[in-house]
């Protein structure tokens, strides 16, 4: 489970600390499952729904160095109708290697976007893993179209895993949207990395990804639903068909992304409720009339074990960082290189994070670790 937020806007600072918190998570859990983990089996990879039938994963052979051949397998999603063109996702995948704990199933090393005619759109490369390596490390992608009211893309995800037996996780931990301009695929922006959901579903049997509405006549929405710590909150992105960019959705998020000198503003967001609440026995929190610095008139109310709650915005001043418009840098040596180029979201430390809540027909607002959690909210996600 992960715990909170990616921190950090500068440009390289996002996909840094997306990828080294990953690998350390995800490898302490593998050594405290090795002797588990070593009697298991993996589950095979379900097949995506545009896969092509056609293709049975082409052979090919290459050779690295300190190992036997290996031999590449491929494979293809597609193809994905966009704006009368036919476009295919091509991954080149190789034996992911065992590690301690005998993983098995393979690991992507490119992935590239190609047309009808097969020239090749776009391409990102993933680092191989040695054999020698302690830890069995793995990379995946995935494709689907992504429809909207005003234009119609393709929504790519990446995942990096190290856990055994893993191919497939509740939400990837980057996002990329391509579509076509000017006749021209290109990407909509680098990868962007939100520590939570966009309702995506890697086993489902559509190829489809529907975005969540219009914005004026020529953008689409994506919402992003985002873990705080303690509940989750939904980030509007700004699908510009017309532009091919990806931006914050709402004024004050696209203030933050400028970067400008002066003070970030605060943004309110709607949040999901969290069902797993739980309050073993009444207690109290202190609420606001208004989100800040000062709360004046700070009013203590009672939460019982059978208060009817409902959380219903959240405010924070969140910050935006697009990534490197140019690509990757073309390094291989470490594993976060494949996405030196990613950005992502998040906030600050010392950005205090407000939610907004009514308890048994009590609105106020509420902040700060001891409230949220004799509020009962959630600690992992």
């Amino acid at each position: 489970m992960r715990a909170g937020l990616l921190i950090g806007v500068s440009l390289l600072a996002v996909a840094a600390l997306a990828v080294g918190w990953r690998l350390a998570q995800t490898r302490g859990s593998r050594q405290a499952n090795q002797q588990r983990a070593g009697q298991e089996t993996s589950t095979p990879q379900a097949k995506h729904p545009q896969e092509s039938s056609s293709n049975s994963f082409a052979q090919g052979t290459t050779a690295l160095a300190g190992t036997a051949e290996e031999k590449e397998t491929e494979r293809r999603f597609g193809p994905f109708s966009i704006s009368g063109s036919d476009y295919t996702v091509v991954l080149h995948n190789k034996k992911r290697q065992p590690g301690s704990t005998q993983e098995n199933g393979e690991t992507v090393v490119a992935m590239e976007i190609r047309d009808a005619a097969g020239a090749m759109q776009y391409q990102r490369k993933f680092p191989y893993q040695e054999a020698n390596d302690t830890f069995s490390d793995a990379w995946y992608v995935d494709a689907r179209i992504l429809a909207g009211t005003n234009g119609t893309g393709l929504l790519v995800s990446y995942n990096y895993d190290s856990e055994p037996s893993a191919p497939q996780r509740s939400y990837p931990d980057w996002w990329q949207v391509f579509g076509v301009v000017g006749g021209k695929l290109k990407p909509f922006g680098a990868p962007v990395s939100f520590e939570g959901q966009l309702g995506w579903d890697a086993a489902a049997k559509t190829n489809i990804y529907k975005s969540a509405g219009p914005l004026g006549p020529r953008a689409d929405t994506l919402q992003f639903r985002i873990w705080t710590g303690h509940f989750r909150l939904i980030y509007p992105v700004r699908v510009d068909w017309a532009e091919g960019k990806m931006t914050p959705a709402q004024a004050c998020d696209e203030q933050a992304a400028m970067g400008g000198s002066g003070e970030v503003q605060a943004c309110q967001y709607n949040v999901l409720p969290e069902t797993d609440r739980q309050i073993s026995n009444t207690t109290f929190v202190t609420l606001c009339s208004r989100p800040g610095e000062k709360c004046e008139n700070p009013e203590k109310v009672v939460v019982k074990t059978n208060s009817k709650v409902v959380l219903l915005v959240a405010q924070v001043k969140a910050r935006w960082n697009g990534g490197v418009v140019t690509g990757p840098s073309g390094k291989s040596e470490k594993l976060m290189d494949a996405m030196d180029d990613a950005g992502g979201v998040g906030w600050a430390p010392n950005d205090e994070l407000w939610l907004k809540v009514r308890i048994d027909g009590k609105e106020g607002w509420m902040h700060g670790e001891e409230d949220f959690h004799a509020f009962g909210l959630p600690e992992d996600q």
